[in-house]
């Protein structure tokens, strides 16, 4: 840090925090939480939605970041599922209590 800051900004610095990168086993926790507040989240809306669990597997690959943690995740489970499903519940047009099934295949969301 000393060979990249300058010294007197080093000298205000009183604690290094080092975080300890997220193992594999982690994040598919954590895509999985986001996964299941999402689903809650429609269920709200009157949609019921089932998550394969390849599915949750290829969230958590793409996701998956070994320096960035959880971020990644996020933005991986919205661009996939969020954005997906949502212009695939406004193209289809079907009635509210609907159950889908979402299976990601190449990475696009199937009903």
């Amino acid at each position: 840090m000393a060979q990249v800051l300058r010294p007197e900004l080093v000298a205000r610095i009183n604690e290094k925090v080092v975080f300890n990168r997220l193992p594999y086993t982690i994040q598919r926790e954590i895509c999985e939480l986001m996964i299941e507040r999402e689903v809650e989240r429609l269920n709200r809306l009157g949609h019921s939605l089932i998550v394969e669990p390849a599915s949750v597997e290829i969230l958590v690959r793409e996701g998956y970041h070994r320096t960035l943690g959880a971020k990644p995740m996020r933005n991986t489970v919205d661009r996939y599922l969020q954005q997906h499903v949502s212009e695939a519940l406004l193209k289809t047009g079907q009635e509210v209590s609907r159950t889908r099934m979402v299976e990601l295949s190449e990475m696009k969301v199937i009903f």
